[in-house]
């Protein structure tokens, strides 16, 4: 599974499809150190890390996912299986990895969003709460991993306050306009009979897919349109 490359958007289906019949109560942040997100080269690092562990006498890649620069999540060690990455806590713990070394570096705007979709992801399978994400040092004194630029309490916020945000593919808002010209006639006409409304920063990002939620209300909306013009 190590050179399974997901999306944001493909990761909290598929994981929901993965067997676990193990008690998961845990997830562990790391970061890489080395590489740092200027030697990440896709598959080729992945593999390289997989080889150091296994160098070391461990079975396999120690961490169950990692998290590239450009927002793609790697599957490592599958979720059933118990990880190699934090000694004494590995039992049952599910350990993430940020490729780069974020005592110097930051992490990019696309490995931050796959970060809250991995995380919340996880809480929602093994039934979790933020306070159950924790750091590599916290169990290491001796380690700044994940980072020192990296604040627990900020990721957990983050994770608690992404409920309400668009957390899109790699090439989000910055390459999609947010209302694509063949559709500007008929926002504009939604949004003036208020059938859609834009955000709290007057978006209406529209490359963003809509929700299931999202579609009902704006059903709800049109028949209460269609029920005033025939009253």
């Amino acid at each position: 599974m190590l050179n399974l490359c997901l999306s944001r958007e493909e990761f909290p289906q598929w994981l929901k499809k993965q067997p676990c019949k193990r008690k998961v109560d845990e997830i562990i942040l790391h970061h890489t150190w080395r590489p740092t997100m200027a030697q990440y080269k896709g598959e080729q690092t992945i593999k390289s890390i997989q080889q150091y562990h296994i160098s070391q006498g461990w079975k396999d890649i120690g961490y169950h996912f990692l998290i590239a620069p450009d927002g793609n999540i790697w599957a490592g060690r599958p979720v059933e299986e118990i990880g190699a990455h934090t000694r004494g806590r590995n039992t049952s713990s599910i350990g993430v990895c940020l490729i780069g070394n974020f005592d110097e570096e930051e992490m990019t705007d696309a490995q931050e969003k796959s970060l809250i979709v991995v995380l919340r992801a996880l809480l929602h399978r093994f039934k979790l709460q933020t306070s159950n994400i924790n750091f590599h040092r916290d169990y290491a004194p001796y380690k700044s991993c994940p980072g020192l630029k990296l604040d627990k309490e900020a990721v957990r916020s983050s994770v608690e306050g992404a409920e309400e945000e668009s957390l899109l593919n790699a090439d989000d808002a910055i390459s999609h306009p947010d209302v694509p010209a063949w559709a500007t006639d008929a926002v504009k006409w939604a949004l003036s009979t208020g059938i859609v409304k834009g955000t709290a920063k007057g978006k209406i990002e529209g490359y963003r897919p809509a929700t299931r939620a999202e579609v009902i209300v704006m059903l709800h909306r049109l028949f209460q349109l269609i029920s005033k013009g025939s009253s």
